[in-house]
């Protein structure tokens, strides 16, 4: 009975154990927002902030859009890039889409150019796909 009792506890044990590897990861209330990079000029924060994006860095990439505009507040580009951020992409780009195939070497950016004629626009494209 022991034994039995030990077995059952250990395979919930497991299932409880495989199934927080799965929860996905959620905001920690009250973390700190990231600090911009120190001293970067405004045209180096988008370049940044477009490298971050790439690499899913949402919130990094935010902080430095915002240090980019506080610095230059008619700065389109990082003004754009921030609406990416926090807007909605089927707003942004609309409700129809058709199937499309990425080819060998194509970035988010080449695609955006090509379907969208605005390469700044592959982050709303990106999260519209998913």
């Amino acid at each position: 009975m022991k034994r039995s009792l030990r077995l059952v506890l250990i395979v919930m044990a497991l299932g409880a154990a495989s199934a927080c590897s799965h929860m996905q990861s959620l905001p920690v209330v009250g973390a700190a927002t990231p600090e911009p990079t120190p001293d970067a000029a405004p045209r180096e924060r988008v370049r940044l902030a477009v490298e971050l994006l790439g690499e899913g860095e949402a919130r990094r990439a935010k902080a430095e859009l915002q240090a980019a505009l506080e610095a230059q507040p008619g700065m389109n580009s990082a003004r754009r890039l921030l609406e990416q951020i926090d807007g909605d992409p089927r707003r942004m780009l609309g409700a129809d889409a058709r199937p499309y195939t990425v080819r060998a070497g194509e970035t988010m950016s080449v695609i955006a150019e090509r379907f969208l004629g605005d390469p700044l626009l592959f982050y709303a494209l990106a999260r519209y796909n998913n």
